[in-house]
């Protein structure tokens, strides 16, 4: 796995965050996918999403936590993620149970 997303930028690794976050509904809105390629661009979304697409959940919070050093390593780099899921969460403005648990595991975890 690590093989594969070694080379991933800041962009690459927000958009997996994302996608990861708007997925924990089990269905990734449009209005999702939008918010998510209007921060990171189509690029970086085009190649993180094979990737997601084929990892199970666990090795998705792998893939986070394997750049944790790079990307959130302070508070104020964590505060910053937790926002920028928070806003994808209130696209829709309804912030459902799941999106809910996955937040709280977020900070968890981050």
């Amino acid at each position: 796995m690590k093989e594969n997303i070694a080379h991933w930028t800041y962009q690459n690794f927000q958009a997996f965050l994302l996608l990861y976050a708007a997925s924990s509904d089990l269905a990734i809105k449009p209005e999702e996918v939008d918010q998510l390629l209007e921060k990171t661009g189509y690029t970086a979304y085009k190649e993180v999403l094979p990737v997601f697409q084929q990892q199970s959940d666990y090795e998705r919070l792998q893939t986070i936590l394997y750049f944790k050093p790079t990307y959130f390593a302070n508070e104020a780099e964590v505060d910053r993620l937790i926002k920028e899921i928070q806003e994808m969460y209130q696209q829709d403005h309804h912030f459902s149970h799941a999106e809910q648990g996955i937040l709280l595991l977020l900070k968890k975890i981050l």
